[in-house]
Order: structure tokens, then C-alpha cells, then sequence
């Protein structure tokens, strides 16, 4: 089943404790900001981890999975796509290959629940689409990179898997209402502005069935590249240099994050931050990627 890795941290605690479980020793931190609680159906409590590293999961395969018929798709020459980031693609640098611990986590407990089709929103080069599928889970993969989704097929293909993919555009996705049990989306609900982001999001809850759950990872305002390059709105900042350069970063406060899921169910919030030992900071300084990972669920229909 999946749990917090964490305790909870209610209003006015000065202390951070972090319980990493294998990912990480315990350590405390003294906050620089108040905290606030977070009160969702399995427990309450807003959880703070901290690690150095991640252990990567092999993928082997094991089965097919039957494919999902999405009703139309985009072209290529349909999509306004920023250059630079399908260009990430090209790079196989970017071709990701360890599993994220809590999707690793999060199968289990949908597994428990009786999902069976998970949509992997931004699928990129097809890791969680992969282990999710050898986990006995029926996967749709969209993504608005072709090379990310070329990387992707390629992935599955080799694995003996099948690849259900689709080129899609997060803020029109193109399936029908509630035909999703889950849905997945690491790393990738940042890239816009805060009204694209929101569209995208009620995207998630159109496609998910009553009941139905997202897990969802996104940057936060303590990340070391908030305040990086050009601010075209509120904690939105175009990015003037590394990889992502050029392109549109949101980075949510918790504040910002709550409105932006008001219409889901908060299920469980965590606030991961991770040091990065190959970036840093003018001066040298050490930097630290920092992000929240949010389990929503799709509200049961009203009699």
C-alpha cells in the first residue's frame, strides 16, 4: 500500500522530521517558513523529505498490455511546440531511466484499489510507462514531443510491451470523460503558464473516472531555479540558461497549489527536496531541487 514517508508537520512546528524510509537517513531541518497542515481522507499531514539519491528499478519484460483507443490524436504539424524542448529529446541524456520511488510506491496501493488503465501524462521516454505496464496496469502514454514519444516506443518495443501512445497536447487531451482509473504525471505540469497549467489539470479530472486518483509532480517556489530568468507572470519565470533554457517554468507555493487542485480531492501532500550534486549556485553555492508530489482524487458523483 502506499503511505507517507513522513510525519505529519502541523501549524507552528519549528522543527522539520523526516522519515525517508530507505530513500534517505533522518535528518532535521530548521524551517525558514511557518508550516500548515494538510488534512486528506487517509491521514493528515503535510510530510518533508529529504535525500541525497534514488535507487533505479530494472525493467524486464513480462506481458503485453492491451491498448486504449483514444478518439483523434494530434500531427505534428498541428502542435505549437517550443523548439528546445523537443530538442531535449534528441538527447538521450534525457532518456530517463530510474523508476521515481513513488510511482514505484503508488502502484501498489492502486493495484490494492483495482485500477487497471493509467494514463502517464507526459510520458517523455516511457520509464513510468514501462515499469506500470510490467506491474500489470493497462497504460496510455501522451506526451507533445514526437522525439520524446519515438524514445518511448522504442522503450516499450524492446521491453516486449505494447506502446499506447499518443501526441497530445496536456491541455486538450484527447479521450473521453472518466475513462481513466488513474493518472500519472511527473515532472511535467510546470511547463506554462499558471491558466495552461490549469487547463491541463482539469484535463486530469475530465479524463479520470469518480473515484479515480492522479499522482502529480511538480516544481515549488523553494526550488533553486525559481527566480531564474525572465518572470512573465507570478512565479512563472522563462528559463536564460541550462538545459531548459527558453522554456516556461511555474514553480507553486502551497498556496498557489491547493486553488490549482480545488476541484480534486487532497488525498496526500509532500514536499520532496533532493541536493543536486552537478548544479550550483552563483558563488558556488549548493543548490537543491525542490518539489511537491500531491495524490488527488476525482470526487463520487453526488446522488
Amino acid at each position: 500500500m502506499w503511505r507517507p514517508r513522513s510525519v505529519g508537520l502541523g501549524a507552528g512546528v519549528s522543527t522539520w522530521i523526516v522519515l525517508a524510509a530507505s530513500r534517505a537517513e533522518c535528518v532535521t531541518r530548521n524551517p525558514c517558513r511557518p508550516q500548515s497542515s494538510v488534512q486528506g481522507p487517509e491521514g493528515p499531514g503535510r510530510k518533508v523529505i529529504i535525500w541525497q539519491r534514488r535507487g533505479g528499478l530494472n525493467v524486464m519484460p513480462t506481458r503485453d498490455s492491451p491498448a486504449k483507443q483514444p478518439r483523434d490524436t494530434l500531427s505534428e504539424e498541428q502542435i505549437d511546440l517550443p523548439h528546445s524542448w523537443d530538442d531535449l529529446f534528441k538527447d538521450t541524456r534525457f532518456h530517463l531511466e530510474e523508476v521515481e520511488e513513488v510511482v514505484n510506491e503508488i502502484a501498489g496501493r492502486w493495484r490494492e484499489r483495482g485500477f487497471s488503465n493509467v494514463h502517464d501524462l507526459g510520458c517523455g521516454a516511457g520509464r513510468h510507462s514501462a515499469f506500470l505496464q510490467l506491474e500489470g496496469f493497462e497504460v496510455t502514454g501522451s506526451d507533445i514531443s514526437p522525439h520524446g514519444l519515438t524514445a518511448c516506443r522504442e522503450r516499450l518495443s524492446e521491453a516486449d510491451l505494447r506502446p499506447d501512445l499518443v501526441l497530445a497536447d496536456m491541455c486538450a487531451l484527447p479521450f473521453d470523460d472518466g475513462v481513466f482509473d488513474a493518472t500519472i504525471s511527473i515532472n511535467v505540469l510546470n511547463h506554462g503558464s499558471r491558466e495552461l497549467l490549469q487547463l491541463a489539470v482539469d484535463e486530469i479530472r475530465r479524463t479520470l473516472r469518480p473515484g479515480g486518483e492522479a499522482l502529480i509532480k511538480v516544481l515549488n517556489s523553494w526550488d533553486w531555479r525559481f527566480g531564474s530568468g525572465v518572470e512573465t507572470e507570478p512565479n512563472t519565470f522563462v528559463l536564460a540558461e541550462g538545459p531548459e533554457q527558453g522554456i516556461m517554468h511555474h514553480f507553486f507555493d502551497e498556496d498557489d497549489l491547493r486553488t490549482w487542485l480545488g476541484d480534486f480531492e487532497l488525498v496526500d501532500l509532500t514536499r520532496e527536496r533532493i541536493p543536486q550534486n552537478t548544479s550550483t549556485a552563483p558563488g558556488d553555492r549548493p543548490v537543491n531541487r525542490d518539489c511537491w508530489e500531491v495524490l488527488v482524487r476525482r470526487p463520487q458523483a453526488r446522488a
